[in-house]
């Protein structure tokens, strides 16, 4: 899921010297990219191409604004022009007859060439054989909004092209376990990115760098040795980041989220379906680790989250262990008597990373954990900044360096110390997309974001967002005060699918006034869209806590008031707990049924 700015992948590397050194290379390289991330796993594609394109099937021509289907059959591949079937090949290989053409696959369009290949018996899939610099033209604005200044566009091109130069010769694929790759676009921004800084790579004593980066590091970068244990990178240290925005989250862990005290465990038939966890999202996640790690196929009900600590951070400030126990039942394990049987699973001193796999990276979106309060009997409520794991460049570092004026050179140059900045190659002058290419029609139309609403669940303290979006998009939502300062966001350049969308505020310990909630959406065409939204939180006063005690009387005398001429209401007997509102002289107000009464003190004790 790419955060406001992207996920991790891995890319960025420093400055260095200016003018750059001569190329060490002549040519430019190409890249093979599988393409999966917007593709899937698809049994049969669509072909339409801008220009005739070469296949090695009987010679066969695809001809220009033409659709052709492309199926996977009893292990083949078969090529149709409408229900004619051309041929069929074990792979299909298809290079365009001249420079400029793109190729889209499923409406998404590709500059190069392509293998085709049925795997795992039923799914076409192709390799897109690119060169490096239309490559990093569908990279860039994929990591980065094409709208963000340049200058934070150009250090993610240079630190896109350092990452993929290390892996030319092999297949890697269009998602975020490299690089997220989007095909051909012509986005002025990323394209000026790309181009202005054509052939730049970042080197450290002659070798290309590690050049990995995250959203937001919270005001300080992780080193790689302490992220992953990987032998120490002088350029990737851990250090004070003044202009990452210290982007902050915070989640509430319940300690009970199944109260079974009024539950029947022999007749769960009753109560299972219609019960759900207080921390609905964090509980599903835990489920969802739980099937994967040993309970596979079981209906779980997470009844309580009674531990939870993070603990032993890193010179990055980063934790690196933890507690948690999680008690649960399981729908089909009864003891003798037909009874479900409580459950529980306890980690201790665990990698912080069983702990945020099992949570989930959505509602733990870092290991930079800057607090848990503790304070509630009841609670957990964890704090903490950044998104990602803080390493190399921060992308909203580098934006807010661009904003205030600094160079890419800069840019790099304080993510990526001691490094240089050099010419790896020249681009290639014919390069596939160059002059002469068309365009394939652009969207051009922002999405459109309606239906806003936001409703206060007082018990759980949360505020639900919802909203409409007409088309998938990337979407941001962040909550305003009155005085514009951004408290919260509450998504990050999520992924989200056109339709009803949510967005939950933790509202626990917030004031009640007027807030702004924000919503941001930008599609795949990069068109965005955004609404405001105002919101008056009035959460209702909480209800006094009750005392209670134990009466030890054989019988005892409610009364209408504290007098013991008062109406008799009501009888309790002897070890009946009783609610306790308040002591009025020698009477007890109490609670009485959906009334109060009043009950002699002195036959009420163990008052707590």
């Amino acid at each position: 899921m790419k955060k406001i700015v992207l996920l991790a992948i891995s890319l960025m590397l420093v400055l260095g010297l200016w003018p750059l050194p001569p190329a060490d290379a002549a040519s430019e390289p190409v890249v093979q990219v599988k393409l999966k991330n917007y593709l899937g796993s698809p049994k049969s594609v669509t072909l339409k191409a801008t220009g005739r394109y070469s296949t090695d099937l009987n010679h066969i021509k695809l001809e220009p604004n033409h659709p052709y289907q492309l199926k996977a059959e009893n292990g083949r591949l078969a090529l149709y022009d409408g229900s004619k079937r051309l041929g069929t090949a074990a792979a299909l290989s298809v290079a365009p007859d001249v420079n400029g053409s793109v190729l889209s696959i499923n409406n998404r369009p590709y500059p190069g060439s392509f293998n085709f290949v049925v795997e795992n018996g039923s799914v076409v899939r192709p390799t897109n054989l690119v060169n490096i610099e239309d490559y990093l033209k569908g990279v860039v604005p994929s990591e980065m909004p094409n709208y963000w200044p340049l200058e934070a566009l150009k250090a993610q091109a240079v630190a896109a092209r350092t990452y993929v130069l290390g892996y030319i010769g092999t297949t890697i694929d269009d998602t975020i376990n490299y690089q997220v790759y989007g095909g051909y676009n012509e986005y002025a921004n990323t394209k000026k990115a790309v181009e202005s800084t054509a052939g730049q790579v970042l080197k450290y004593n002659g070798q290309l760098i590690s050049a990995v980066f995250s959203a937001s590091n919270g005001g300080m970068t992780e080193s790689n040795t302490n992220a992953w244990g990987t032998a120490p990178l002088p350029y990737l240290p851990a250090k004070p980041d003044p202009y990452d925005p210290k982007q902050t989250w915070s989640f509430t862990i319940h300690k009970r989220q199944i109260d079974l005290a009024k539950k029947d465990l022999v007749k769960p038939e009753l109560w299972w379906n219609g019960t759900k966890e207080t921390d609905a999202e964090l509980t599903a996640n835990i489920k969802n680790w739980m099937k994967s790690n040993g309970y596979k196929d079981k209906e779980i009900k997470i009844t309580g989250i009674p531990v939870f600590s993070l603990y032993q951070k890193t010179s990055g400030k980063r934790v690196t262990r933890g507690d948690i126990t999680v008690e649960f039942l399981i729908k089909d394990q009864r003891d003798k008597n037909g009874k479900l049987i409580p459950q529980k699973l306890a980690f201790q001193n665990v990698p912080a990373s069983r702990i945020r796999a099992m949570v989930g990276l959505s509602v733990m979106p870092s290991y930079y954990v800057t607090s848990i309060d503790r304070t509630s009997s009841d609670r957990f409520v964890v704090h903490g900044a950044g998104y990602g794991h803080g390493v190399g460049m921060s992308q909203w570092g580098a934006h807010n360096m661009a904003e205030a004026g600094k160079s890419y050179k800069d840019i790099l140059k304080f993510y990526y110390e001691g490094t240089a900045l050099v010419k790896a190659y020249d681009p290639d002058p014919s390069n596939g997309t160059g002059p002469g290419a068309k365009p394939p029609a652009k969207d051009t139309k922002p999405p459109v974001i309606r239906d806003v609403g936001a409703r206060l669940d007082a018990k759980a303290n949360k505020v639900t967002l919802s909203f409409t979006i007409s088309e998938n998009a990337a979407v941001t939502v962040y909550v305003k005060d009155k005085s514009g300062k951004i408290l919260r966001y509450l998504l990050n350049n999520a992924s989200k699918k056109a339709g009803k969308q949510t967005a939950v505020w933790d509202v626990a310990k917030v004031n009640n006034e007027r807030y702004t909630f924000g919503i941001i959406a930008v599609d795949p065409g990069k068109n965005r869209a955004s609404v405001l939204s105002s919101y008056t939180l009035n959460k209702p006063k909480p209800a006094p806590k009750l005392k209670s005690g134990t009466v030890n009387a054989t019988r005892l005398n409610v009364r209408s008031a504290p007098s013991t001429q008062a109406k008799i209401i009501g009888v309790l007997k002897k070890k009946q707990r009783v609610s306790i509102y308040r002591k009025t002289g020698s009477w007890y107000e109490i609670k009485f049924g959906a009334k109060k009464g009043y009950v002699s003190a002195k036959y009420v004790s163990n008052v707590k």
